[in-house]
């Protein structure tokens, strides 16, 4: 019985004092659609803070656009002052039928954690998203960047963790009517796009 109650014992023991069980996520998505009625690209990006980074970043991302790998718009955004956990970047542009329009989402976020250090203010990275930094990564569509830990004290507020990318190849789409007039074959072109997503 006392074996049993030690074991209790240190089972509590070990989850009080393990460091925080629960993940410190950065999640990061990108989508790239097109209306065909209208012929606009429309480029979304957003970043997301789980409760626990929220409590210590905001929320950062920047979403550019390119054409056949030349970049042709952009936008930024922030969660200022950390209220929502989450920001994102919205825009669109004229779609060109044949060209290949690529969205990228660079996601991070800012401290909002400072610390003093040997008598001066340095910023803090509570979970360490700034070891990402080292090797920036690309991912499909959406991505959760785990912070590591353990905390680190950073040069500086601002933290990237990686970035998400979403493609679309709007082609033409071409329908016709035949249609039996006076003996003759009548061709009636319409245009629209197809948006082809990869």
């Amino acid at each position: 019985m006392n074996v049993l109650r030690l074991a209790i014992l240190a089972l509590l023991i070990s989850i009080l004092l393990a460091p925080g069980g629960s993940a410190q996520t950065i999640t990061g998505t990108t989508t790239i659609d097109m209306d065909p009625d209208t012929g606009y690209v429309t480029a979304a990006c957003e970043t997301d803070l789980d409760a626990d980074a929220a409590a210590y970043y905001e929320a950062t991302v920047t979403c550019r656009l390119y054409a056949n790998g030349v970049y042709v718009a952009g936008k930024s955004a922030s969660d200022t002052r950390g209220i929502s956990g989450s920001t994102f970047a919205v825009f669109s542009i004229v779609a060109v039928p044949g060209t290949t329009y690529t969205a990228i989402g660079i996601h991070g976020g800012i401290t909002s954690y400072q610390q003093e250090i040997y008598g001066e203010d340095e910023y803090y990275d509570e979970y360490n998203f700034q070891s990402f930094q080292e090797d920036p990564a690309t991912y499909d569509d959406t991505y959760d960047w785990i912070g590591p830990g353990p905390p680190e004290g950073v040069g500086g507020s601002s933290i990237s963790v990686g970035q998400t990318t979403a493609t679309l190849s709007p082609q033409p789409l071409i329908s016709s009517y035949c249609g039996l007039y006076s003996g003759k074959y009548n061709v009636l072109g319409t245009w629209g796009f197809l948006a082809v997503v990869t």
